[in-house]
């Protein structure tokens, strides 16, 4: 059975004693069945974790006492930051989890000309939340200590300028059309520090959003002499890139 690991807040790990409450006393109490004496682990998305014990259990709360901090082991290769399409039904949110456990440090998703899903203001910062949310509790079953952000859903032009795309030093966009030149292929022998990947929703993505993320330094490229449902290819990129050059490769 995987440890049970709950994020707190940074300044959690500064005390002796935490209180978990709400959703992570339903957690540790209900569904992993905690009693007083036993162990689980605190983190707090910045890289420490501590171990801790169950000292009180109430209906309401629990009381852990903080132990020793965990050893945090080196994690090779890039940043990964990938430009996820909004999809349709709850296909998005298995994306966001399957690239959390991938290695991702950023998603962005976005909303595209011929993409299914149309978001106003205020479904945006739902859509958010719980895709935040998911991408938290994807982290806590992996075993990360960071915490992967999950951008506010945008347009094509807002992802594009979001800071971990403009900060990545190799980006590429996945094209169908592009048979020439393959994301293995332009990952050999690379070494770069972050790297930015860019997939269409189901439609794929218009010409002009093309010739956007060119413009923007994307390098078209391709996975291979199929058509990729929109959530798979955000996720056989993310395999890519870790087995090339990120810490699937090691």
């Amino acid at each position: 059975m995987s440890r049970v690991r709950v994020l707190v807040p940074p300044d959690a790990l500064a005390e002796p004693r935490w209180e978990l409450t709400g959703a992570d006393h339903h957690y540790c109490v209900r569904v992993r069945r905690l009693r007083p004496g036993d162990e689980l682990f605190l983190f707090d998305g910045q890289g420490a974790e501590f171990a801790a014990r169950v000292l009180e259990l109430e209906p309401d709360r629990l009381v852990v006492a903080l132990g020793d901090r965990m050893t945090e082991p080196a994690r090779p290769g890039p940043r990964l930051v990938s430009l996820t399409p909004l999809v349709k039904g709850d296909r998005t949110e298995w994306a966001v989890q399957k690239l959390v456990e991938l290695g991702a440090s950023t998603i962005v998703p976005f909303r595209s000309s011929r993409g299914v899903v149309k978001l106003d203001s205020a479904r945006a910062d739902s859509r958010q939340r719980r895709l935040q949310a998911v991408a938290d509790g994807a982290a806590r079953q992996c075993e990360r200590r960071d915490r992967v952000e999950v951008a506010r859903p945008t347009d094509l032009a807002g992802a594009l300028g979001h800071a971990a795309v403009a900060a990545a030093d190799a980006r590429f966009v996945l094209w169908a059309a592009e048979r020439g030149t393959s994301l293995v292929a332009a990952l050999a022998g690379a070494s770069p520090a972050a790297i930015a990947v860019l997939a269409g929703p189901e439609g794929g993505l218009a010409l002009p959003e093309i010739d956007a993320a060119v413009a923007a330094g994307f390098a078209p490229v391709s996975l291979g002499p199929r058509v990729l449902r929109a959530e798979t290819a955000v996720v056989a990129a993310a395999a890519v890139v870790q087995a090339l050059v990120g810490d699937l490769s090691t």
